[in-house]
């Protein structure tokens, strides 16, 4: 692997939108939606009514476009579950995703009408669609510009606004406040197989695609690390005859207290890889922050179980010394010995959906490397 200095964006949550300008195709639509009484959501696009097939096309290229956002490829096989929907006045949906589903959607049929007087909060944007980061606990530290610090993103609906995101994304429509009825076609992409799989589309997508929401992770391989680590393989095992538990008693000692040139050496890279994070999400301020750092020595067996570091807002980890010869021993495909795994901090994420090497897969693992930092 290529060790840069990049920071990539693990996980986004990739919104597609457009507008569709087909007044006659809506209008069409909009009258059936009145007319409906109920919907079957696996009829639904059987009906050969023109305007529905048009939707299904639509539908079809956002997909095939999503995935191939993503690198999943092959593209898993999908089907559509689609519906009507009237709100009307005083009507919401509450909060809500589509378990086992890999997308949603709507397609808003007419813009809402006056929106009536009331009493309400400022923040209640009567009519509106609100979709929610669906990553746990990011709202605890954030920051001014941070992209963590607005976990919500509100939409506005129109007529012809197309929209559709990942399923396991929680989204709430606002009480409709309009005496105008709110119309729009509401759908989920669910796994299929055999004759109910949709076939590939031509790749015809001409709208957006914004990735919200994106889990950090710092790469570099440091200048001149050869010499330092030396170094710093020494102070460790000085450490260590001081205090036999040093990995496990990681919170009783700070590295950077030690003092060394080589300690300072890694002590200024953390800080230029911190600014350079905050730079690169759009945080302009300085920020006061302090650097907690130990050190781990992981011998023939030994390993860190899935964690996390609570009430820290960046975490990180410098290889000093990586074996190099394989491993004799017979462990599962996904074990990966010496490696560093991360793991989708998103809900409702599966395993096995997405395959290895794509962006959508929910398990980023590195082979890391002498002089490598990383930090997340």
């Amino acid at each position: 692997m290529q060790w840069i200095d990049e920071i990539v964006g693990l996980w986004p949550v990739s919104l597609m939108s457009d507008e569709i300008a087909n007044q006659a195709m809506l209008g069409r639509l909009a009258q059936l939606c009145l007319e409906q009484t109920g919907s079957d959501e696996e009829r639904f696009f059987a009906d050969r009514d023109a305007a529905i097939q048009q939707v299904h096309a639509t539908i079809a290229g956002a997909v095939a476009a999503y995935f191939d956002h993503l690198g999943v490829s092959p593209a898993p096989a999908w089907q559509v579950r689609a519906r009507f929907e009237r709100l009307q006045y005083g009507e919401s949906h509450g909060l809500r995703n589509r378990p086992g589903a890999y997308l949603s959607g709507m397609l808003y049929l007419q813009s809402p009408g006056e929106t009536e007087a009331l009493h309400m909060r400022k923040d209640t944007y009567p009519g509106n669609l609100t979709l929610l980061d669906p990553r746990a606990g990011f709202n605890m530290l954030s920051l001014d510009n941070d992209p963590y610090q607005n976990q919500s993103l509100m939409v506005e609906p129109k007529s012809g606004l197309f929209l559709m995101w990942p399923a396991n994304v929680n989204h709430y429509r606002h009480p409709n406040l309009s005496r105008t009825p709110q119309l729009s076609i509401a759908f989920d992409i669910v796994p299929a197989g055999g004759d109910d799989a949709a076939a590939p589309p031509e790749s015809n997508w001409s709208g957006k695609i914004d990735d919200m929401w994106p889990t950090g992770l710092i790469k570099r391989r440091l200048p001149d690390y050869e010499q330092r680590n030396r170094e710093l393989i020494g102070i460790i095992d000085e450490l260590e005859r001081e205090n036999p538990n040093l990995t496990t008693d990681f919170n009783t000692h700070r590295l950077r207290d030690y003092k060394h040139p080589t300690i300072s050496w890694l002590m200024a890279h953390i800080n230029q890889s911190v600014s350079a994070y905050f730079n690169q999400m759009g945080i302009g301020q300085s920020v006061a922050c302090e650097v907690v750092a130990w050190a781990n020595i992981n011998r023939f067996g030994d390993y860190h179980s899935p964690h996390n570091h609570p009430w820290s807002y960046l975490s990180g980890t410098y290889y000093i010394q990586v074996p190099e010869a394989e491993i004799d021993q017979n462990f599962d495909e996904d074990v990966h010995p010496a490696c560093i795994s991360f793991y989708d901090p998103r809900s409702a994420m599966s395993a096995d959906v997405y395959p290895p090497g794509s962006r959508a897969h929910p398990i980023h693992t590195i082979t890391p490397v002498p002089g490598a930092m990383m930090m997340w």
